[in-house]
């Protein structure tokens, strides 16, 4: 009741100090900025594919040294923000959104439509320029949102020529290296610190006419002690066909659900790489059929997932683990076709004017595993148990001003009695905090799961820059009301020029009240706190 009391209490206070911006506020998204026209192509062909937008370059002088934007289309604010919280969620963290408003400074700005045209008539960057026969003034103000309409680009803002579309074959990708420093030997005696690295190219093909598009995406990963995080995973292998109100979807791929940060309770369709991150956040790529329909009551999704993928997990040399080893070599299945099952899912989504809403079925083998004890060598290990589910969900995001209500509920039957687990909250954002270009955002959301007696409120704060390499600050706290425990954490980001991005993240455990011996969150992770550090070199065709 305590928690319930907290969350009401943040949410009248963040409603009286919503920001005084109008729904009719109106702008366009700014995904990444770059120095280097191509990077920025490359890029906006990306943002286009992954968010489902039309992404573009805007060229942009600003004393005297040119920018290239990966911008969106023109986009009310409410549709701005809805999106950023979905960008987010798939690699887009430091998007923000630029505001028509008064005149301020005069700056060059030309949009190209197509992101490869400047390349086919082999046009540089400073001709791109030179291009514009007139310097415009810019009526923009630049705020911490995104967007999610299909427009025509803003008055006032040259455009080139519709030029014929040609086919053309796009790589790129990155190349990461990972450090962990950890406080201390591990429980079990494992090394203080271990390092890994990740190679993962990524091909990219676009038919002429613009109907299809083909994606390859393996990726690998080495670590130095953690035979049980060497990975080879295509995550992406797929062939997508676009027509008048459909698409279909085939191959191997990566989908997510949800509008929550800290429990992503829908998000069923991909297997969690558990030794990659450990809030769960990285998926394996999952074999699948989809047929998307749209049309005006909404978009409906239908799922055919071919075999299913086996979660991972830290080896006995890892860290973050439990005391006993988890075997995977000894997984079992309530299914006897095992991994080999076709499972099902469905999903409808509608946006209405404020409110986004999804509902979701899935029928299959449960991407959550339970565990079972069993023995191997005269060693005892857990054994995952893969049980045969029916989940379904609900997804509501909700804009009020500069107020995100979010929740996410499922009900799922299949692994003994019936559960439900649901994660609420709310995100607000504090644009452009003592009138400069920082944004400050806040994150509070309560957890409930049937199957624990106390489930965790996170609050968490979310500090932006708005600068040109997308510099970002997060950070929160994990705290549970029953056992006392908490987890802090602090991550960090910044692109280090066009080619490399460089990550810091720093998590503390605190093992709660002294003898309580009920449900614990970290009870195995006391000795795990640890300070990651992460260089990815971004590779361009």
């Amino acid at each position: 009741m305590a928690a319930l009391r907290n969350l009401k209490t943040l949410f009248l206070i963040s409603i009286l100090c919503m920001s005084q911006g109008s729904h009719a506020d109106s702008g366009m998204a700014v995904f990444n900025s770059f120095l280097d026209l191509h990077l920025a192509q490359t890029n906006a062909s990306k943002v286009t594919r992954e968010l489902s937008i039309d992404a573009r370059v805007e060229t942009n002088v600003l004393d005297g040294k040119t920018y290239h934007r990966v911008v969106g289309p023109l986009s009310s604010r409410v549709e701005a923000q809805k999106l950023i919280l979905r960008a987010r969620l798939i690699g887009y963290p430091g998007s923000w959104f630029l505001k028509q408003s008064e005149p301020q400074t005069a700056v060059t700005s030309k949009i190209y439509t197509d992101s490869k045209q400047l390349m086919f008539d082999g046009i540089e960057a400073s001709e791109a320029v030179k291009a514009t026969e007139e310097p415009k003034t810019a009526t923009s103000e630049e705020y911490a949102w995104s967007n999610n309409l299909k427009s025509p680009p803003l008055s006032g803002v040259e455009q080139e020529p519709k030029r014929s579309r040609f086919s053309r074959v796009e790589w790129f990708g990155e190349v990461s290296y990972e450090r962990r420093f950890f406080r201390s030997e591990g429980s079990l005696g494992q090394a203080k610190t271990h390092y890994s690295y990740t190679f993962s190219p990524e091909i990219y093909w676009e038919s002429e006419d613009g109907d299809d598009y083909f994606t390859f995406r393996p990726k690998l990963r080495r670590d130095s002690i953690d035979k049980e995080r060497y990975l080879y995973d295509i995550q992406d292998l797929n062939w997508i066909h676009v027509g008048d109100s459909h698409e279909w979807r085939i191959g191997v791929r990566r989908e997510f659900w949800g509008v929550t940060e800290t429990a992503h309770r829908v998000d069923i369709l991909n297997q969690t790489d558990q030794v990659e991150s450990f809030d769960g956040e990285d998926k394996l790529g999952q074999p699948m059929v989809n047929f998307s329909w749209s049309k005006d009551w909404g978009t409906l999704d239908l799922y055919a997932l071919l075999g299913f993928r086996e979660r991972t997990f830290a080896g006995e040399l890892g860290r973050l683990r439990s005391p006993l080893a988890v075997a995977t070599d000894l997984a079992r299945y309530e299914s006897s076709a095992e991994r080999y099952r076709t499972d099902f899912a469905v999903r409808w989504s509608q946006s209405y004017q404020d409110l986004d809403i999804a509902l979701s079925h899935f029928s299959g083998t449960s991407r959550e595993p339970e565990f079972l004890l069993a023995k191997r060598e005269d060693e005892t290990v857990l054994a995952p148990y893969y049980a045969l589910i029916d989940q379904s969900g609900v997804e509501l995001l909700y804009i009020l001003g500069g107020l995100a209500i979010k929740f996410e509920g499922i009900s799922r039957s299949g692994q003994g009695t019936r559960i439900s687990a649901a994660t609420a909250g709310f995100e607000y954002t504090q644009v452009g905090i003592f009138n400069s270009r920082f944004d400050l955002g806040w994150l509070l959301e309560v957890n409930h799961d049937d199957r624990v007696p106390s489930s965790p409120i996170a609050l968490g704060t979310r500090f932006t820059f708005n600068d040109l390499y997308d510099s970002q600050i997060l950070s929160g706290i994990l705290w549970n009301e029953q056992s006392g425990e908490t987890s802090v954490f602090v991550e960090a980001s910044r692109r280090i020029r066009e080619c490399c991005k460089l990550s810091l993240e720093a998590i503390y455990f605190n093992g709660g009240h002294a003898g309580y011996d009920g449900y614990q969150m970290f009870e195995y992770l006391g000795q795990d706190d640890f300070l990651r550090f992460e260089f990815v070199y971004f590779l361009g065709s």
